[in-house]
């Protein structure tokens, strides 16, 4: 857990220097987006990048970021490689995906009601932009 403050910590000093990125890890890439449930902006949602397509107790995280007042996000220095994006809203503030509790949605195509996650590759310096989720449920 002390990790995953670090984490935050480091990625809260880092968000919005889009110079600093460019200088430090100019190969590294950046994702950005809007999310929102039934039209309207999702403030304070996690958005992170996993690698695999599900979530358990240990999840590989590789990146994150949270939205904005208008539900928007930007993930700084990602790794060029293939990611899964995933947005949760942490109701209860204990940095932890609560089943039932807080709101959950992935970036993806919809088929016959459930959205179905699409993986997300970024290439050397390439910023990919768009990656929005329309739909977070419980």
């Amino acid at each position: 857990m002390k990790k995953i403050y670090l984490f935050l910590i480091v990625l809260a000093l880092l968000a919005g220097c889009k110079e600093t990125q460019e200088i430090v890890a100019p190969e590294k890439g950046t994702i950005s987006g809007t999310i929102t449930n039934n039209d309207a902006s999702v403030k304070g949602a996690f958005v992170m990048l996993l690698k695999q397509s599900s979530i358990g107790n240990e999840l590989p995280l590789a990146n994150a970021a949270k939205t904005n007042d208008k539900g928007k996000y930007q993930i700084f220095l990602v790794e060029p490689s293939s990611y899964y994006v995933i947005a949760f809203k942490d109701e209860n503030s204990n940095l932890l995906y609560d089943k039932g509790t807080d709101l959950i949605g992935w970036y993806g195509h919809e088929e016959l009601g459930v959205v179905i996650p699409d993986l997300i590759t970024i290439s050397k310096g390439q910023d990919v932009k768009g990656i929005d989720i329309t739909k977070i449920l419980k």
